[in-house]
This record gives structure tokens, C-alpha cells and sequence, in this order.
């Protein structure tokens, strides 16, 4: 599914595009807030790449993060 242009043309009319420039934008618009959907939902092609990898390695997202102080403050110092 695709963006409707004649409902959201009329949206751009005081930045006097040409019809063209404003589909242009549109899509670039749809693009990316069908991007931050799918990331929500979790439909994204590199979130779903990165979450068969850690099925396979038995990773979570916890292993990825290490918040205790101890290690925050070596990581700030480059211990």
C-alpha cells in the first residue's frame, strides 16, 4: 500500500513544488514512517535478521547491555 498523493498534496501547496517534486516528497515521507512502523512491530528486514541470529546463538537483548556502574565507569575511562 502506497500513500494516497491527491489526499496529501494539497498539504505542500505554500512550498510551490511542481506535482512531481511533491509525490517525491510524499514518498520519502511514506518511506520513512513505514520504516518506524515496522522497527514498532517489530516487521523490520534488519531487526528480524538480527533477531534469527541471536535465536541461533541463544543471545538476548540483556547481553547486549551492561548498565552496572562498575562497567559504565570503565567504559567512560577506556579501562
Amino acid at each position: 500500500m502506497g500513500p494516497d498523493y491527491e489526499k496529501y498534496r494539497p498539504l505542500l501547496d505554500e512550498f510551490n513544488l511542481a506535482d512531481d517534486k511533491k509525490d517525491e516528497f510524499i514518498d520519502v515521507m511514506w518511506a520513512l514512517l513505514d520504516n518506524f512502523v515496522a522497527r514498532a512491530h517489530g516487521t523490520d528486514a534488519v531487526q528480524k535478521a538480527v533477531d534469527k541470529q541471536r535465536d541461533k546463538t541463544g543471545e538476548t537483548d540483556s547481553d547486549d547491555v551492561k548498565s552496572d556502574e562498575t562497567t559504565m565507569i570503565s567504559e567512560l575511562n577506556n579501562e
